[in-house]
């Protein structure tokens, strides 16, 4: 199983990641856990990039295409083969932040090519398509914990408008991917977040 944890900047994502991971392996499963972009090598060397000064001036339409790029290496030589031997793989971030963080800055530039990435990530997956898990929070809760952040990037949203937009795109993002997907309330402490997560995925 393919595992996406996506959601506003500051909802707990990887926190998530790493719980979620605990809790399979707990009950036996075998469990991979990576991120976006990074994951492999190369891909790491494009997220470097991308969080970069210079990398923070480029188009988005090169820093969509950058991503996908990394990713197409991410799904290929690192998510594919852990689905094939039976893990489960749990990935911070995935098409639904290229969406976020690209698409809807020039939605009508952008879409045609977007869509045309997933199809081409799809083929990659085979039977292995994500089920997204996106945490949502309130935009003031959002504010408040990202001012408490020593690990913002020129990538996070700060401003309250910002965040409100930033929001926005991800509830209109995860009907766009068109994958199986869950929101969930991430203003719920970390163990009933993890557990309403297993119960959406039948892990409970």
């Amino acid at each position: 199983m393919f595992i996406v944890v996506e959601g506003v900047d500051g909802a707990g994502k990887s926190t998530l990641v790493r719980n979620l991971a605990v809790a399979l392996q707990g009950s036996g499963r075998d469990v991979l856990t990576t991120r976006e972009p990074g994951g492999t090598p190369a891909a790491e060397a494009i997220r470097s990039f991308l969080l970069s000064d210079e990398g923070a001036m480029i188009p988005k339409s090169e820093q969509l295409r950058l991503v996908h790029k990394g990713r197409v290496d991410h799904v290929v030589n690192k998510i594919r083969p852990a689905l094939d031997r039976g893990h489960v793989v749990i990935s911070d971030r995935y098409e639904l932040s290229s969406w976020v963080y690209q698409v809807s800055y020039a939605k009508e530039e952008l879409e045609v090519e977007f869509r045309s990435m997933k199809k081409e990530l799809d083929v990659l997956l085979g039977d292995f398509l994500p089920t997204y898990i996106m945490l949502d929070l309130p935009e003031a809760e959002v504010q408040a914990r990202l001012q408490g952040s020593d690990k913002l990037n020129h990538f996070d949203a700060t401003s309250i408008d910002a965040i409100v937009k930033r929001r926005q795109a991800y509830h209109d993002g995860i009907l766009a991917v068109g994958d199986v997907h869950h929101i969930v309330d991430a203003t719920m402490d970390r163990e009933e977040v993890v557990f309403h997560v297993k119960e959406r995925l039948g892990f409970a």
